[in-house]
């Protein structure tokens, strides 16, 4: 039996055409830096994908910045000083703050105009938040922040935002990260896209306008602009969302009211351990997740949902599921059947 893989906010698996680019570029010795024949056909891969990844950004190309991936990207955006942001951040932002002044999201799961409006003070150097919440999905209104932020820089962690449904990026976003691996693409590459130019934070070679130093990753970089190629065919991962919500156990509720992404479900059992279930999951041929897999060797529950408002049990009774592009109505139907089976199974041998 084939297994169901439904934990694809944290990676995805690579699309076959992107894997087709990316041996293209590992079959010849390419550097975009050296001056020769194969230097230079490098180079015009290079610029190729660059403007193939702004096109479809909606941004110039001057504008992007590639790096090994989001993580790095946030890295190079952030500016000293205090950071208007909230406690919902995936780690690739939280880990790197140290001056903050959170936004109260509560059960909505991700901040409003509103709240980061009355949150802004004299001491903000910069508003940092997620497009979509990496655990619950939950989505920002970036047109209606972006709105509100005037002369404070508005970062957005992109994420889990980009290839799963078509946006642009409002005039008042100043930078925003982005990862090849969550769009089946490959892993070891990012981008970050700014507005502004930023100051250097690394030292080396000219690559990247001196913002990045390094040779660039050829490769990746071929392969993420294929993997953002084809994410613009159609998929079907909100109807399989929505079906596999409406085949949820009786006990189950979804971890969000507000509006979501397409493909993720973040699930409390009530009643059942979620770390339990995830194993007998696993067992069974299904994966899942408990959240953000920065986070997974952690003994603590969710963050994210802490941060939200919801308890502890709450919260170490959840689970993640994400769908992707290749995900079918067979898995989640099988999926569903399984996950009925073993909540029914746990509350049972609980009741006794």
């Amino acid at each position: 039996m084939s297994r169901i893989y439904l934990d694809n906010n944290a990676t995805t698996a690579l699309a076959p055409e992107v894997r087709e680019a990316i041996d293209l570029c590992w079959a010849e010795p390419l550097n975009p830096s050296s001056t020769h024949y194969y230097g230079q056909k490098a180079k015009k891969m290079l610029m190729a994908a660059r403007e193939s990844i702004a096109t479809s950004l909606g941004v110039k190309p001057r504008e992007l910045i590639f790096t090994s991936g989001a993580t790095e990207a946030m890295q190079l955006a952030l500016p000293k000083g205090q950071i208007l942001t909230t406690n919902l951040e995936h780690a690739a932002t939280w880990e790197n703050l140290q001056e903050t002044k959170l936004i109260d999201c509560g059960l909505y799961g991700s901040p409003t105009a509103a709240a980061i409006q009355q949150a802004i003070d004299e001491n903000t150097a910069a508003i940092v938040i997620s497009a979509v919440n990496s655990e619950t999905g939950a989505k920002a209104n970036l047109e209606e922040i972006a709105a509100i932020s005037g002369d404070i820089p508005l970062i957005v962690d992109g994420v889990q935002l980009l290839g799963k449904e078509p946006f642009h990026i409002p005039p008042g976003v100043d930078a925003m990260t982005f990862s090849a691996h969550k769009l089946h693409g490959p892993k070891g590459v990012g981008a970050l896209f700014s507005r502004k130019k930023l100051k250097p934070k690394y030292r080396g070679g000219f690559q990247e306008r001196g913002m990045r130093p390094g040779t660039e990753n050829l490769a990746g970089i071929v392969g993420f602009a294929k993997a953002l190629e084809i994410s613009s065919r159609p998929h079907q991962m909100a109807e399989l969302r929505d079906l596999f919500e409406s085949l949820l156990p009786e006990n189950a509720q979804i971890n969000c009211s507000g509006p979501r992404i397409c493909n993720t479900t973040n699930v409390y059992f009530e009643g059942i351990d979620g770390e339990t279930l995830n194993i007998l999951l696993d067992k069974e041929g299904v994966s899942a997740s408990q959240g953000s897999a920065c986070s997974s060797g952690s003994l603590e529950p969710s963050r994210v949902l802490l941060g939200m408002g919801y308890s502890r049990q709450r919260a170490k009774s959840s689970l993640r599921f994400s769908l992707s592009r290749y995900t079918t109505r067979e898995e989640i139907e099988r999926a569903s059947k399984i996950l009925n089976e073993l909540t029914l199974s746990l509350s049972c041998s609980r009741c006794k």
